[in-house]
């Protein structure tokens, strides 16, 4: 086996695992993903242990090492190069492809159970009755009688009305723009459900409702609500959810590992 390594080719090693470790610490300082698929301590392991070989290889110069030792340390910088590398191109991935995600607690039941895993689409533009992720803001939601939501939780529920549109329940029976509106994705009935638009249009606690007027929501915002009306912490008592807000929505669940349905 050839183990000779040039000068030039550590120095070009040691120059592209330094610039994935300036993209990477980059990546982190913007704080662009919502979620965090990927546990930040593996990536400040990987920005450390990174600096430190090439410091290594930087400073062993100075000595005179065999060209084995060299070999074997270029591998290393290789290895942390390619691995930086695919850290950077996963959390890019994320942020504007498809990400997994659990569901925690019954929220969504019958639809989604505790546990289910989802295959969710990175976006905040979600449509009625999509599925979506969201990220609770102690500064848009009211969390005093959030029911144990906690700051920044990521909650699983259903768009029932988005910014511009006006609803209420009558019944159990959803009306958007006084239009009836099949709800087919429940699976029983809430017959005694009735809910005013003006009791729940609210931003960080602020009612949203002018009196005398047709109260709509405003614009990039969402009327969210679980499945499971009777056991579901939501826009009811949260307030509006903004497109910021919207981490993805939600497109497959897993039936199996090779069987998945879409939503």
């Amino acid at each position: 086996m050839n183990f000779e390594i040039t000068k030039k080719k550590m120095l070009t090693k040691i120059i592209m695992l330094m610039t994935s470790v300036l993209l990477l610490a980059v990546y982190m300082a913007l704080d662009l993903q919502k979620v965090a698929i990927i546990n930040q301590v593996y990536v400040i392991v990987a920005i450390g242990l990174s600096v430190l070989f090439a410091g290594s290889s930087l400073f062993m110069k100075h000595f005179e090492t065999t060209p084995k030792v060299k070999y074997y340390l270029y591998q290393v910088l290789d290895f942390f190069s390619m691995f930086n590398v695919a850290l950077l191109f996963m959390q890019f991935f994320f942020l504007v492809g498809f990400f997994p995600a659990t569901v925690h607690k019954s929220s969504m039941y019958p639809t989604l159970v505790e546990a289910d895993h989802l295959l969710v689409r990175s976006t905040e533009q979600a449509r009625r009755f999509d599925i979506v992720v969201l990220k609770v803001d102690a500064t848009i939601n009211t969390l005093a009688q959030g029911g144990g939501v906690l700051d920044s939780e990521l909650l699983v529920k259903r768009v029932i009305a988005v910014g511009g549109e006006t609803f209420y329940y009558e019944n159990g029976r959803l009306y958007i723009n006084e239009v009836l509106i099949d709800e087919d994705f429940l699976i029983y009935d809430y017959p005694e459900f009735d809910l005013l638009i003006e009791d729940v249009c609210k931003i960080a606690g602020a009612d949203q409702c002018t009196p005398g007027e047709t109260c709509v929501i405003p614009a990039d915002y969402f009327f969210v609500m679980g499945d499971n009306r009777s056991s579901s912490v939501d826009s009811r008592i949260l307030g509006l959810f903004s497109k910021e807000q919207i981490v993805g929505v939600a497109i497959y669940k897993e039936i199996t590992l090779f069987e998945w349905v879409k939503l």
